[in-house]
């Protein structure tokens, strides 16, 4: 049995990830551009995260409206036939959500935290395991509990998108976001509503067998997410987001002594 790595490099432009049709979502990648001051909210009282998230999905709604219209018109001239004119080459490279590492530079200082997330994430890596945070939603109706990948599974969930590129199997915006939100569910969403949800399960990657090549153990579970109310999928991609954005906060001020110090937070 041959394990298949990453079988063809993807080149392309800087891209977010997806996380519903036409919708993009800010990660680690880019949490620079949440705002300046966590501390200042906008008039409507939403955080200056849900600001910058709001704002993208209207913007990529109104481009999702745009094309649908153009469509309709038939009027094909900026939309190539069977794709919805954005290329998804190179948007594993550039996925903030899917960085094994944080980005050079980038400016994490807006990410809120308290002592106890602290206490909890440097918990985690004593014992050796992955750290979690827990989310209240639609107004503490529903719970989730997000946890970290392993590098492991980042490698793998990059090489198996990678390879749905290189087979042109996906090929709109819109297919990398459901294929890249569901697998990042997959691998992050430990709890909903008391329901436990298994790790990703191996081989970690595809398997090139006599029968031709086998996709990762973990693919039924991933496909899995694709079946749930959209709404609580793109809630829970926002929570891996804010997620991720705290937990590289934690990595690049790992040598700051008094960051860790009790009684220093930075939430409001």
């Amino acid at each position: 049995m041959k394990i298949l790595t990453n079988e063809k490099a993807i080149d392309g432009n800087v891209a977010n990830i997806v996380n519903g049709p036409g919708q993009t979502i800010v990660g680690p990648g880019n949490v620079s551009e949440f705002s300046k001051n966590s501390a200042e909210s906008g008039a409507d009282g939403l955080s200056p995260m849900e600001e910058a998230v709001s704002a993208a999905f209207k913007e990529a709604e109104d481009e999702e409206r745009r094309l649908e219209a153009e469509k309709s018109a038939g009027d094909a001239s900026n939309t190539p036939a069977g794709a919805d004119g954005v290329d998804v080459k190179g948007r594993v490279d550039s996925d903030p959500l899917l960085k094994s590492t944080p980005v050079s530079g980038m400016d994490l200082s807006p990410v809120s935290v308290t002592q106890e997330q602290k206490d909890a994430f440097i918990d985690s890596i004593v014992a050796n395991d992955r750290y979690t945070e827990k989310f209240e939603l639609f107004g503490g109706r529903v719970s989730a509990t997000i946890r970290s990948r392993t590098l492991e599974e980042t490698d793998a969930i990059e090489s198996w998108l990678r390879r749905k590129v290189a087979l042109d199997e996906i090929k709109t915006a819109s297919d990398y976001g459901n294929a890249a939100r569901e697998v990042l569910l997959a691998a992050q969403v430990a709890e909903v509503d008391g329901v436990s949800y298994d790790e990703l399960k191996g081989p970690m990657r595809s398997t090139e067998t006599p029968s031709g090549v086998k996709d990762p153990g973990w693919v039924e579970q991933a496909y899995m997410w694709g079946k749930k109310p959209v709404a609580l999928c793109v809630a829970l991609t926002r929570c891996i987001a804010e997620f991720e954005a705290r937990y590289w906060y934690f990595v690049e001020n790992a040598k700051d002594v008094n960051f860790w110090s009790r009684g220093e937070s930075t939430a409001e």
